[in-house]
């Protein structure tokens, strides 16, 4: 154990002297658990039984690896009180929730939790899993297959204070390849729950002829996303990504990865299903895998997590493997690089009132918050503390005046605090009976960009 003490230290400090590319192993072990669940199906009378994979950042204390998932199984989560970003990953037709390990279990080395859904019907060693008819069905159940694994998490964060208590519902991104490319964007478009979409190899038409067109749901989509396809790639060959983007609104990146085929986006390649598979002119895997996270890790972190130490890869059109085509409303390097703010909550737990303090350093006081909400976990919310039209400006309030400003709202009582620096700004939050214990989640938004948020135990 103190050799691996030792060994994190020394990476935390490699990484500070020497920097971090968004391709490296980030800071946390990583752990992963299994659920099976259960709903009733779309489309007929059936039960659809799903596996679904959960990689987390661990802090391992029996260090039982498991290779085929890339990481430690069952193991403790990174406990604190920081809420997590979720990133739910649809898998492609004829695939598994295990087919793209090499993103899904990486990303939470970086603090994310990514959750893996399996769609009945589509995976790889069904009989029919590329029959018309089959597709069509899977193609209307998949919304639903994610949409019940989201509930289905949330319910559980409410009741654990373990893995499940870290769920952020407030940051929740929606990705997959191929047909799952195809979930997200129906998923981005036809819900408000996911804040960005990825989507890996992913063409609004089938080729197998089961009738699906899903270009309505890419002209919905108002969410930050990123599509990417290979120069050989059959599921989204150039012309089609070009048409997927020009249709996009922005933020909107398109990453477009040379000598790369269908498959690169998962583990690996069934000849049954690619041709290309092997083709010597094609990029290695590890190469092609490269080139994704190289981009994807950075969009993620960006939209998702509310990290811009990677935003450079963001518009650095000088990869030679790469050819990145993006449109945003602000270049990315021009919000401020520095975080300012942060959020304290004091007690937590508590089972009364608890101070919540909206903090940072410089530039705070002239900057406009747009909000500052709580949320359930469900995602519902359940007060504004903070909505700003544009115009309104932090005005520092001497911390105990008398005539500090208070409101009253149906949850509860806030009062309102700032201190005479103009560098914080508190208020004390007293639910009412109405409010039942339970996990809550404070969101910070500011003008400039800056997005935080802190989870809260309330016990009665």
């Amino acid at each position: 154990m103190e050799r691996k003490v030792l060994f994190i230290f020394f990476v935390f400090i490699f990484g500070i002297c020497f920097g971090q590319s968004p391709t490296d192993y980030g800071p946390y072990d990583v752990g992963c658990r299994m659920r099976t669940i259960e709903r009733p199906s779309d489309t007929d009378t059936s039960t659809r039984v799903m596996n679904i994979y959960i990689w987390y950042p661990a802090d391992p204390i029996y260090f039982y690896w498991v290779d085929e998932v890339k990481a430690y199984w069952n193991e403790r989560p990174m406990q604190g009180d920081t809420a997590r970003p979720v990133l739910f990953f649809s898998h492609g037709g004829c695939g598994s929730p295990l087919a793209s390990i090499y993103f899904t279990s990486f990303l939470p080395s970086w603090g994310f939790i990514v959750i893996s859904t399996m769609h009945p019907g589509s995976m790889y060693g069904d009989t029919n899993c590329l029959d018309s008819a089959a597709l069509h069905d899977t193609w209307l159940n998949r919304p639903g297959d994610i949409e019940f694994t989201r509930r289905y998490f949330i319910d559980l964060a409410a009741e654990s204070t373990g893995l499940f208590g870290v769920l952020d519902t407030t940051r929740m991104g929606m990705s997959g390849h191929s047909f799952g490319a195809r979930t997200t964007y129906a998923m981005l478009n036809r819900t408000d729950y996911f804040t960005c979409g990825l989507a890996f190899s992913g063409n609004y038409i089938d080729r197998w002829g089961s009738g699906m067109y899903c270009m309505d749901d890419v002209r919905g989509i108002h969410q930050p996303i990123m599509i990417q396809n290979g120069t050989y790639d059959y599921g989204l060959p150039p012309s089609y990504a070009q048409e997927i983007y020009d249709t996009l609104d922005s933020p909107k990146y398109w990453v477009e990865i040379h000598r790369v085929g269908h498959f690169q986006w998962a583990d690996t390649c069934d000849p049954a299903l690619d041709p290309q598979c092997g083709v010597d002119s094609l990029l290695d895997y590890a190469q092609a895998h490269y080139e994704i996270l190289k981009y994807a890790v950075p969009f993620l972190m960006h939209y998702l997590m509310g990290d811009d130490r990677f935003d450079s890869y963001l518009y650095d059109t000088t990869d030679t493997f790469v050819t990145l085509t993006y449109d945003i409303a602000t270049k990315i390097d021009e919000v401020p690089a520095e975080r300012d703010i942060s959020v304290n909550i004091i007690p937590n737990p508590f089972n009364s009132s608890c101070e919540i303090t909206v903090s940072g350093g410089r530039g705070l006081a002239s900057q406009t918050l747009t909000n500052i909400k709580v949320y359930d976990i469900m995602g519902n919310l359940i007060a504004t503390l903070c909505s700003a039209d544009g115009s309104a400006s932090l005005v520092p309030l001497v911390k105990g005046d008398r005539n500090r400003a208070s409101a009253k709202v149906s949850v509860g009582s806030w009062t309102n605090e700032q201190s005479v620096s103009g560098a914080s700004r508190g208020f004390v939050w007293t639910p009412d009976k109405s409010v039942s214990s339970g996990i809550y989640f404070v969101g910070v938004k500011t003008n400039d960009g800056q997005k935080i948020t802190k989870r809260m135990l309330y016990l009665k």
